[in-house]
């Protein structure tokens, strides 16, 4: 009886066993399976903010890596509105931070005010370079800016800024005067500030710096109508076009500059 009891209790303790490790495997079998990664990421064609070159970005970047490596201060960039300038940007940055890590690239937005004011202008510098808190006295936001600066050069082992001032048509000769301190405030330390203004063709004032637009001025209820001279370019060509045609002039149709002008004065000062 001894030897049958001490035979019969591993047997009682196998049986409930296999069927409890019967049951946690099916348990993990009937688990869903987890989600698809990629559904965490959706991918930037979802979001649209995906960056493609085109043949003008191209050239943009051919003249920032040019600037670069002559290290000349930097370049004025015209387009006209709403062409991709922001875009453009985006994928010059993307580009010096793959291929140059580096360069501390730094992004500025210049912001309408109707005033200049330095203390603003430092603070959308300090800004783009990471920098949301500082003391009130220009000196203090000029001394941070070069000690933010300093310090990411550091850290990259660089001694080159590349700043990019979108929609730039609006900085002041004030701000860019203040541009030019941070430039030979750099330089005093060995490092090298190259600029690009990227800047809206279409903007320029009268009087200079302030005032409403040119259509603006000489055409007030056509602007509030929306009327824009950028908009009718094509058919301004074309009607060079035509004039060189019906003229029989020989090659192809070029325009100088001083025409051009007075075409457009033309059309701002006589068709009231």
């Amino acid at each position: 009886m001894t030897a049958a009891n001490s035979n019969s209790t591993p047997a009682r303790v196998l049986a409930t066993a296999i069927p409890q490790s019967r049951r946690r495997l099916h348990e993990r079998r009937a688990a869903p399976a987890p989600a698809p990664a990629r559904a965490a990421r959706p991918h930037p064609l979802t979001r649209r903010n995906y960056r493609v070159a085109t043949v003008a970005i191209e050239d943009l970047i051919n003249l920032i890596e040019r600037c670069v490596l002559l290290l000349i201060p930097g370049a004025v960039v015209h387009a006209r509105p709403r062409m991709g300038k922001t875009h453009a940007i985006d994928y010059a940055a993307i580009h010096l931070a793959r291929h140059r890590p580096d360069i501390l690239v730094l992004r500025m937005s210049c912001e309408h005010h109707r005033n200049q004011f330095e203390g603003a202008f430092f603070d959308s510098l300090l800004a783009a370079a990471g920098v949301r808190d500082c003391a009130p006295s220009i000196t203090d936001k000029r001394f941070a800016l070069m000690c933010r600066l300093s310090e990411q050069l550091q850290v990259r082992q660089g001694y080159i800024v590349v700043l990019y001032c979108d929609e730039a048509q609006r900085l002041s000769r004030h701000a860019l005067e203040w541009l030019r301190d941070v430039h030979d405030q750099l330089g005093q330390h060995g490092y090298r500030l190259v600029t690009f203004l990227v800047e809206s063709c279409d903007l320029c004032r009268y009087p200079e710096e302030t005032g409403p637009l040119f259509t603006e001025y000489f055409h007030p209820q056509a602007w509030a109508a929306g009327i824009r001279l950028v908009r009718p370019g094509g058919h301004l060509w074309n009607a060079f076009a035509q004039a060189h045609k019906s003229a029989q002039l020989p090659g192809a149709v070029e325009i100088q500059m001083d025409d051009f002008t007075r075409a457009i004065e033309s059309v701002l000062k006589q068709l009231g």
